[in-house]
């Protein structure tokens, strides 16, 4: 039987050239961010032209209003597949793993299918933990944020044995490419992360007019982490290329991040110019809102993340440094990883976007959500759990 065990972190990067590389991005004894023109204030010229300012209130109010379902792709009949099974592999503990479990577990639980449970942030466990998978002759093989890649010679075994396997949030939605086929990569199943950060970008343009200077926290290589950074700056050059600016700390993809983030929220606040802080994932926020609020910065830097965990979506509520939050329904991308599952064992295409929404979090509409019920309700009033069971004929 295949057990859910926590493995150690993997690679350390020096936590000393990270600490400098912070200090020098951000403008501590460096100019990288001096050069900027825009102060820590809106200005009150703005950058922005009328129709610029309109297209911006309508994507962000556009974004703020509850989630919709959409079919993903042609309905299919799933009902012969009862006693097929699913074996997941998570990649550490957290509240958006849990919720991706849980959706698992309902949309297969809905078919009849059992679910399997892996979960490590060890490369060569995790190619054990499929090979394991493959010898117990599971149907599919669902990947929760791994890197086909880095377990490729296991999944090629798993190909051999005609499982078949989909690779979730490995960067924006779209076809599997020619490698992951390669591996033996049948579907993907994500949401947009180019669009996260795009949204976060419209709201704090709109909000600065034009004059936005950011403090990103990446993890540079990781496929989520780089579309969202794309999304932002794509945004932010269109809009105000010559008023708008950012600077980049690298926060490291395995090993110690603590020391990493918290000296990136330090230089944000030492710089006078930065009025937006950008974790790409709010789970560094518990590490940044203290050395906002102590540095008294709460009313000068924004903190916007994406993700929308339960401890950041209470700041906002509570009118913190934590301005924005743009949220995916994690559990309902449970259920669009079977979708995609459930149409590789009817011997159907993959659909190229299993169509799970986004919504922006902000001041505006955060105080109507129930904070204490299931995230999924914080999307809407959408039934898709109905949507899917009628679409699988179940």
């Amino acid at each position: 039987m295949i057990l859910q065990t926590v493995r150690g972190m993997g690679r350390v990067r020096p936590i000393a050239t990270i600490v400098i590389s912070l200090a020098l991005a951000l403008g501590v004894g460096a100019t990288a961010v001096a050069s900027a023109s825009a102060s820590s204030k809106p200005r009150a010229t703005s950058a922005l032209t009328p129709a610029q300012i309109t297209s911006l209130k309508a994507a962000v109010a556009a974004a703020e209003r509850p989630s919709t379902w959409a079919a993903p792709g042609p309905a299919l009949k799933a009902k012969g597949l009862k006693g097929k099974s699913i074996f997941l592999l998570n990649e550490g503990v957290s509240e958006f793993n849990s919720e991706f479990t849980t959706g698992v577990q309902a949309a297969a639980r809905a078919v009849g299918m059992p679910v399997l449970l892996g979960n490590s942030l060890d490369v060569a466990t995790q190619s054990q933990d499929i090979e394991e998978a493959v010898s117990e002759h599971v149907s599919a093989i669902v990947l929760n944020a791994e890197d086909p890649r880095s377990v490729a010679s296991a999944l090629i075994k798993a190909k051999a044995a005609g499982i078949i396997v989909v690779s979730a949030f490995n960067g924006d939605p779209g076809l599997p490419t020619a490698v992951q086929k390669a591996d033996g990569v049948y579907g993907n199943v994500s949401y947009c992360y180019s669009c996260s950060g795009a949204l976060i970008a419209e709201y704090e343009v709109l909000k600065t007019q034009g004059h936005v200077v950011a403090g990103i926290q990446q993890m540079q290589g990781l496929p989520s982490s780089d579309r969202t950074v794309n999304g932002f700056v794509t945004v932010i050059k269109k809009y105000c290329p010559k008023t708008c600016s950012e600077a980049y700390a690298d926060i490291p993809i395995n090993g110690e991040r603590t020391q990493p983030i918290e000296s990136a929220a330090t230089a944000a606040v030492d710089n006078p110019s930065i009025n937006v802080l950008l974790p790409v994932y709010d789970f560094m926020i518990e590490y940044e809102l203290p050395i906002v609020q102590s540095g008294h910065a709460s009313s000068r830097i924004d903190i916007d993340s994406q993700n929308a965990d339960l401890a950041p979506m209470q700041e906002l509520a509570s009118k913190t440094a934590v301005r924005l939050e743009v949220g995916n329904p994690t559990v309902w991308d449970g259920w669009g990883a079977v979708d995609q599952a459930l149409r590789g064992l009817l011997h159907m295409a993959p659909v190229s976007n299993e169509k799970v929404p986004l919504r922006l979090f902000d001041r505006t509409n955060v105080g109507a959500l129930n904070l204490k019920a299931a995230p999924g309700t914080w999307y809407g009033p959408s039934n898709y759990q109905a949507s899917y069971r009628t679409l699988w004929g179940v």
